[in-house]
């Protein structure tokens, strides 16, 4: 069975409630003073002496969950951000939460080391693992209604192999997540615009949670990614000041 068949039948099976009461903080990582670590590949890429031409493809798509979509409600949020002005080109701290209002329970990654929960298909030629990042963006200016991603982010992972790289949130609780980062561009060059001064400049988190796979069986090769969950936070409000200006 592939990873990524075993990943879509649990996928449907979690509907057990915890043993955790309702209505509570459940879980938490700080962000800045932990890392996280992305796995690596595992499975070898076919040799140009094996093969002189490899066939590489991409599958993107969505892992389909109805009987566990419909239930459920799962919220982003900013809940916390220091200093409470920003500043371009300056550091910060944010939590950001995840809540679930829904009725059943919600299971989420919740391992930082990915290499801890890497998994090989029976067949040795798959490996797989589940990844969410998170991250966070920023609109100024001319440029409010068009964020870019800030150099802010943090990572999970999880494997169904491993139930402990989960976490359960059961309904009405929540877990937070606090990130450092900096008022500056993840990416250069033409994909980012210059922040402005700007009272009512936007940020937002989204957390952005898939299935992972790659194998390869002779001269094919293919990386998957399926979605899994996606969310995207209520807008924050937020004041930027400009680069000499002093943050408070």
């Amino acid at each position: 069975m592939s990873v990524r068949v075993k990943f879509c039948r649990a996928a449907l099976t979690l509907t057990v409630l915890s043993g955790i009461c309702v209505g509570q903080l459940v879980g938490s990582h700080d962000f800045t003073a932990t890392s996280w670590r992305v796995p690596v590949d595992h499975v070898p890429t076919p040799t140009k002496e094996i093969c002189p031409i490899v066939n590489s493809t991409v599958s993107d798509g969505a892992i389909v969950q109805p009987d566990v979509k419909e239930k459920e409600n799962v919220q982003l949020k900013i809940v916390e951000i220091t200093p409470s002005k920003l500043q371009i080109g300056g550091e910060f701290h944010t939590t950001i939460r995840i809540e679930n209002h829904g009725k059943t329970v919600v299971r989420v990654p919740w391992e930082t080391d990915g290499e801890r929960v890497t998994r090989m298909a029976t067949d040795g030629k798959e490996e797989g693992y589940e990844a969410v990042d998170i991250s966070l963006q920023l609109g100024t200016g001319s440029q409010r209604g068009n964020r870019v991603f800030l150099k802010a982010a943090g990572a999970l992972f999880a494997n169904f192999d491993l139930p402990s790289s989960y976490l359960d949130l059961p309904p009405e609780s929540w877990a937070d997540l606090k990130i450092a980062g900096r008022i500056e561009c993840r990416n250069t060059g033409g994909l980012c615009s210059n922040f402005e001064r700007d009272e009512r400049g936007e940020l937002g988190a989204s957390w952005y949670e898939r299935q992972v796979t790659h194998r390869v069986d002779g001269c094919a090769e293919e990386h998957g990614n399926f979605v899994v969950r996606e969310l995207e936070s209520k807008i924050r409000p937020v004041t930027v000041l400009d680069s000499s200006a002093s943050a408070k």
